[in-house]
């Protein structure tokens, strides 16, 4: 057990993955058992509720992109110090994670006040797929390229005092905003088609091949998205 921790350093990223999974997995099953008419909520609950279900999808989804990030925590820093430097490293990056929901969450509350945006009418058109869409062109971008080759990348970080621990949370936030502009548009997709766990699985599996692959240039997101945008378009015609 010593060895392995020892060479996966970040095997408890995907333990919190695999628990982050199993409670998406479980909610989908609850829901699926106990339908029923949804409550009403104040703003603040709604908001809360949507930012609880965003950050239950990134620790599903994203948690394993750090494990390149946490093995270097562990080659630069001391021993002594890597149960305290770790938590604060995916704190950093889970911030970032949370300020992008948030976003999120308060632009949409937002479009759907306003008077000539009605849900009843949107809900039945192809969102979803056209969603899909404007992700793999997005992907195609030199903006995405940089950010995916940017994820792979580090900073100098100190190893002692006070520095060392602010480091780690830098290191976090910019492993964090790499992330987002990387993969951002492609968890929209995945908010506007219905948080659907199968597509979930395929985008994360997709995802992880693309990291792997680095620093050789993949298109396998492209298709992924142009393939997963005729599902929401299925969907619509039946």
């Amino acid at each position: 057990m010593s060895r392995l921790t020892t060479a996966y350093p970040y095997w408890w990223l995907f333990m919190v993955s695999a628990l982050s999974w199993a409670y998406l997995i479980s909610a989908e099953l609850s829901r699926s058992a106990h339908s029923h008419h949804p409550m009403s909520a104040t703003p603040i609950v709604a908001l809360s509720g949507s930012l609880l279900a965003w950050l239950m999808m990134v620790s599903a989804m994203m948690l394993p992109m750090l494990s390149g990030s946490v093995r270097r925590v562990k080659i630069m820093m001391p021993r002594y110090q890597h149960l305290r430097l770790m938590p604060l490293l995916v704190s950093g990056y889970a911030i970032v994670w949370l300020i992008a929901g948030a976003v999120v969450e308060v632009i949409r509350g937002i479009l759907y006040q306003l008077p000539y945006i009605e849900h009843d009418v949107i809900s039945p058109l192809p969102v979803g797929s056209l969603a899909f869409l404007a992700a793999a062109v997005w992907n195609n971008t030199s903006s995405r390229r940089k950010a995916v080759f940017a994820c792979s990348s580090g900073v100098p970080m100190r190893i002692s005092g006070w520095y060392a621990y602010r480091d780690t949370v830098y290191f976090g936030l910019i492993k964090g905003m790499s992330c987002v502009k990387a993969c951002l548009h492609v968890m929209l997709a995945l908010v506007i088609a219905g948080h659907n766990l199968w597509l979930m699985m395929i985008v994360t599996a997709v995802l992880l091949y693309e990291r792997i692959l680095l620093p050789r240039e993949t298109r396998l997101v492209s298709w992924m998205c142009c393939a997963l945008a005729v599902y929401p378009l299925l969907i619509w015609l039946n």
